[in-house]
């Protein structure tokens, strides 16, 4: 062969191996733990429509066994992808963080359940360093194709919790009403009324967060039996981890406790010792709703070890619209001076009356409502 040939032959083998190694070397994104396990369901579905079904459900599924509050924080968008000549729906889901997300588990969870469709997770990461969303991605056929993505928006700024006292004693309109609210707040359950089991397990699917509203004894004189379980400063030692184990008994989803009056048991220091050390026991956070002024719940209870915070303002002392909206100005001033805050209001049909009207403006004002947990300390 003359030399020129055999410099061409060999210029052709250099630019093929370097192709070969290109290929094999080159970064590929992949599933959480490896490529999906080959077979007919490894690639590109048969049915695109039906499995972008049975995908979404399977994932929904996955989240709703994963302790989360799944509260949508935007309306999920739509758009259309094309897989093997096939137009089909994708999905975009954007869901608040409750502070309990376990970035990895959730992964974890969600690639197993997408894994038994044929797609896989294809990791997750923030969207940027700063936080914002997190997000998911599913897809089909090695990442060529996916019709879910789903996000967990987390939120910065001046925070604001809303929680609710006095939940079980009715359902009905009022209660449809919090639920239409479609905001993150939380409902203070008093354990052992008609309602409360009802209201206790129906609350995450609305996106409201769970806490037992434990009944303890105050200045003004409660009659015998007006509560199957509360908290005096009598209360023989022995019997305070039976009355609040009964109280929760009754209170599936719950996350954490305040008290119902309280304004004599919440003066106790040693009753509060006796709460701080069950909580703890049953990894529950606190609230001092703070209806005294000598509480020494707050500091006794954080003292051994629990998540704990108090309660700023009280909406609704007053029963009128105005007057709840101007309480509520006042947290939202709170929250923007001191960064977060928490409010309370009461199961009432005001109530809700009024923070359906109000509650879009706070946003608007630049702070986020956020779940009780999330400013727990």
């Amino acid at each position: 062969m003359k030399r020129g040939g055999l410099a061409a032959v060999l210029a052709l083998l250099a630019l093929a191996s370097g192709a070969a190694w290109w290929w094999w070397s080159r970064p590929v994104p992949g599933p959480v733990h490896g490529r999906p396990a080959q077979g007919p369901r490894s690639g590109y579905p048969s049915d695109p429509s039906d499995a972008s079904r049975r995908l979404v459900e399977a994932l929904h599924d996955s989240l709703d066994k994963s302790d989360l509050l799944k509260l949508l924080d935007e309306p999920v968008s739509t758009g259309y992808d094309f897989s093997s000549g096939e137009k089909v729906r994708t999905y975009r889901e954007v869901y608040r963080t409750p502070n309990r997300l376990d970035p990895k588990r959730l992964a974890l969870a969600l690639d197993a359940s997408a894994r038994k469709e044929g797609a896989a997770l294809l990791g997750s990461a923030w969207r940027d360093e700063t936080g914002g969303d997190r997000v998911y991605d599913c897809r089909f056929g090695f990442g060529a194709w996916g019709p879910v993505t789903i996000a967990f928006r987390e939120i910065h700024g001046p925070r604001l919790a809303v929680v609710i006292d006095d939940a079980g004693y009715a359902a009905g309109e009022t209660l449809e009403g919090f639920w239409n609210l479609k905001v993150p707040a939380t409902v203070a359950i008093i354990p052992a009324l008609e309602f409360s089991t009802r209201i206790s397990q129906e609350a995450p699917s609305h996106g409201w967060e769970v806490i037992c509203h434990m009944p303890m004894e105050g200045h003004e004189a409660v009659a015998d039996g007006v509560y199957r379980w509360i908290l005096k400063r009598t209360t023989h030692p022995g019997i305070v981890t039976e009355t609040l184990s009964g109280a929760l008994s009754g209170l599936p989803n719950c996350k954490g406790m305040n008290n119902h009056q309280g304004s004599r048991a919440t003066e106790d220091r040693d009753l509060m010792l006796q709460v701080g050390h069950f909580l703890r026991s049953r990894g529950l956070f606190f609230l001092d709703s703070r209806t005294t002024d000598r509480t020494v719940a707050y500091a006794t209870i954080k003292g051994v070890g629990v998540p704990a915070v108090e309660r700023n303002v009280f909406l609704d002392n007053e029963e009128e619209v105005p007057a709840i909206e101007k309480q509520m100005a006042k947290v939202v001033a709170l929250a923007k001076r001191k960064g977060q805050a928490v409010a309370i209001g009461h199961f009432r049909h005001i109530t809700q009356q009024a923070l359906a009207e109000v509650l879009p403006k706070v946003k608007a004002q630049g702070v986020r409502l956020v779940y009780l947990s999330e400013l727990v300390k």
